[in-house]
C-alpha cells in the first residue's frame, strides 16, 4: 500500500516526526492531543497527477454533455407526443344548457338576479 505514494503519506511522516521529537511539545497534553488528532485519520485522498486531472475533467465534460443531449432528446420525444395527442384532440367549448357564463360586470343572463 505504501509504494502507491510517491513519498511518506502526510500522516504517517508526521507520526515519525512526533515519535522521533517528543520534545517539539512541551506540554504532555498538547503532545498526546496531536498523536491522537494523527491516529483519528480514517480516510485518505487520492491525488491526481495534471495529465490525470486533465483526462478525468474532460471524460467528466463528455459524460455531461451526453446526459443533457439525452435529456434534450428526450424532452423533444415527449414534447412531440404530447402535441400528436392534443393535435388529434381538437378542444371545442363545451356548451351546458342553462349555465350561461357571467359577463365582467357580473351579471349573467340566465340566472336570477338577487337583489341585496
Amino acid at each position: 500500500m505504501l509504494n502507491e505514494f510517491g513519498s511518506a503519506p502526510f500522516t504517517v511522516q508526521r507520526l515519525c516526526e512526533l515519535a522521533l521529537k517528543p520534545q517539539l511539545y512541551k506540554n504532555p497534553e498538547k503532545y498526546l492531543f496531536a498523536i491522537e488528532k494523527l491516529v483519528a485519520v480514517s480516510s485518505t485522498t487520492a491525488t491526481l497527477s495534471p495529465e490525470e486531472y486533465k483526462e478525468t475533467v474532460s471524460q467528466l465534460a463528455k459524460q455531461k454533455a451526453q446526459l443533457i443531449a439525452d435529456a434534450k432528446d428526450e424532452n423533444d420525444n415527449q414534447e412531440g407526443i404530447l402535441n400528436q395527442t392534443l393535435g388529434e384532440e381538437k378542444a371545442t367549448p363545451m356548451e351546458v344548457e342553462g349555465s350561461d357564463v357571467p359577463t365582467p360586470n357580473g351579471a349573467s343572463d340566465s340566472f336570477l338576479d338577487v337583489e341585496n
